[in-house]
């Protein structure tokens, strides 16, 4: 490593007197400290092997999952946050593979249904040039976010 390295020492016997209280101009150098060291290196080098970089990775990674302060109350909740710090996205994975399943389908196709038949309701309205129905535009913005 290169650096610089800078000291001030301040002089013993004004220190002295200042602890002392014999003399008052000196007061002020009670706060200053005996010495004051800067230290300024530019570059740090640093050589890891591949235990000790791996290591240090892990344990980043393993402080920066810690919340302590949320904490799962229940036996599957906790195993399912076990999963996701061992498996990252395990939980999204999960939801992905559920929502093929028959009642999965059975959702997507029934809000499909409830979609078509408010999509057809509020164009028939416009080109007719009736009013839109109220209820229908409502939902219909509510199944399109």
């Amino acid at each position: 490593m290169d650096g610089e390295l800078r000291i001030a020492l301040t002089k013993s016997s004004a220190i002295a007197s200042a602890l002392a209280g014999t003399d008052d101009s000196l007061c002020e150098l009670r706060d200053v400290p005996r010495v004051q060291m800067d230290l300024h290196f530019p570059d740090a080098k640093l050589v890891l092997d591949y235990f000790q970089y791996h290591t240090l990775l892990s344990t980043i990674m393993y402080l920066s999952d810690i919340d302590r302060k949320v904490r799962p109350q229940t036996a599957k909740r906790r195993w399912l946050s076990a999963l996701d710090r061992l498996l990252p996205r395990f939980q999204e994975r999960r939801e992905a593979a559920l929502r093929f399943n028959a009642e999965g389908m059975r959702e997507f196709r029934e809000c499909r249904e409830r979609y078509c038949r408010v999509r057809n309701a509020v164009v028939r309205a416009r080109r007719s040039g009736a009013p839109e129905p109220g209820e229908e535009a409502a939902e219909l913005l509510e199944l399109e976010k």
